[in-house]
């Protein structure tokens, strides 16, 4: 089994949800807070909230609570403030809406914390002032962990389930960050992991539980004027008859209206070690985005014959509308909702 320190504290997404996705700039904030702050409360955002509040901040009617113009984040300083550092679970009220479900506490630090916090009070039509990291750790002392880092420690690698009947589990190694897609050859060689939260790659040797990291998330991805949000969303990985290895993400860019998702899938293009090195954009295309970015790739495999099959999603999934110039209102395009069947002989497909 791997393990991640991440791992208790990705059940239930709320304000926290550990995805990785871009967000819309703030459309109004508040005199009072400052620019830079704001930005790194953006990008904050991006890497812990966007999954269910959403780009806009509506969140998803019946499902998750807006952040726009909410009554409930807006009324309560300390309110606002606990439930981002302790989570949340049972039946809240927001903008008198019914909501009910749960969230896990966030593992950021008081500093991010007040950032984000301050990003969310003065965005989208809010105007709240900024909050502080003194402020957040006052009210963190009143909360179970009363320091950042005594949450982090509770939030480490708790013990493992009871096993299924005739089963029997063992930890063989810790990892790092969260683990998102793990393949092999399926000849008893090493496994290769992706961590879904920076894209690097590592493999695993199970005998001998020897991890070390063959990728740098950093060194390989994209990055593009216009990309919105920080990380991109990596959501595949996948291994075709020549160990070679192939890694599908999703970026938002708007340097044209509507913004545009951008799809690219990486495949790795030489060999050290036995190893695949060397990740190079092998696949890309783009389509009209729309504000909850449910319509990139969701997963590949390769198939009996060879061929690689993508999954892409619906892009009406959460009823989104139109009505947002910076977002695409229509329906399905050729490109989304379906399965794509990719070639992996060729080289430019």
């Amino acid at each position: 089994m791997f393990r991640s320190m991440f791992s208790s504290a990705m059940a239930g997404l709320g304000l926290a949800a550990l995805l990785f996705l871009p967000v819309a700039r703030a459309q109004e904030a508040a005199p009072t807070a400052p620019a830079d702050v704001m930005e790194r409360g953006r990008l904050l955002f991006t890497q812990n909230c966007f999954i269910c509040h959403q780009l806009n901040g509506q969140g998803l009617p019946g499902a998750y609570p807006p952040l726009a113009r909410s009554d409930y984040l807006l009324e309560d300083r300390d309110r606002s403030i606990r439930v981002v550092l302790q989570g949340l679970s049972g039946e809240i009220r927001v903008n008198n809406r019914r909501y009910a479900g749960s969230m896990p506490p966030v593992l950021i630090n008081d500093q991010q914390i007040a950032e984000v916090l301050t990003y969310v009070r003065n965005s989208w039509g809010n105007s709240a002032g900024p909050v502080s990291a003194a402020e957040v750790q006052a009210v963190r002392a009143t909360t179970e962990h009363k320091t950042f880092e005594a949450l982090v420690a509770a939030s480490q690698f708790p013990p493992l389930p009871t096993p299924p009947e005739g089963f029997t589990l063992r930890e063989v190694v810790k990892m790092p960050s969260n683990p998102l897609r793990i393949v092999s050859d399926g000849k008893g060689g090493p496994l290769y992991i992706l961590t879904g939260n920076n894209g690097d790659v590592w493999r695993l040797d199970v005998p001998n539980a020897l991890l070390r990291q063959l990728h740098k998330g950093s060194d390989y991805l994209e990055k593009r004027p216009g990309d919105l949000g920080g990380p991109v969303i990596l959501v595949a990985m996948a291994m075709d008859r020549e160990k070679r290895l192939y890694v599908g993400a999703n970026q938002q860019n708007n340097s044209t209206k509507p913004a545009q998702n951008i799809v690219t899938i990486y495949r790795s293009t030489s060999f050290a070690g036995g190893d695949p090195v060397g990740l190079k954009p092998w696949f890309q295309t783009n389509y009209p985005g729309n504000f909850a970015f449910l319509h990139g790739l969701e997963g590949m495999t390769f198939g009996p014959d060879g061929m690689l099959y993508v999954s892409n999603g619906a892009r009406t999934d959460a009823n989104q509308g139109g009505g947002e110039p910076d977002w695409f209102g229509g329906g399905e395009m050729e490109l989304t909702s379906s399965i794509w069947r990719i070639d992996p002989r060729v080289d430019h497909p």
